[in-house]
């Protein structure tokens, strides 16, 4: 029988990054859905628009920070994980 030589911290540090990038999409899908217009905010992005450099209608711009406490109103358990 062969043994592992990866460690569980060694694993974790390898899917972290992963990890991260799926909660990064999530966020963002997830203010896709909870704004007034989506296909309007969707066709800005795809001429290439950066979600960080968007304003929420709050004022606050729409960097991570903002995007996980938006998405934490469908999803309560994403900041802690984020």
């Amino acid at each position: 029988m062969a043994t592992s030589t990866h460690s569980t911290s060694g694993t974790s540090r390898l899917l972290g990054p992963l990890v991260r990038l799926q909660l990064d999409n999530l966020v963002r899908v997830c203010y896709l859905t909870l704004h007034p217009k989506p296909h309007d905010l969707s066709m800005e992005l795809l001429r290439g628009a950066e979600f960080r450099r968007l304003m929420h209608s709050d004022g606050e711009r729409l960097r991570d920070h903002k995007l996980v406490e938006l998405a934490a109103t469908m999803h309560p358990r994403l900041p802690p994980v984020y």
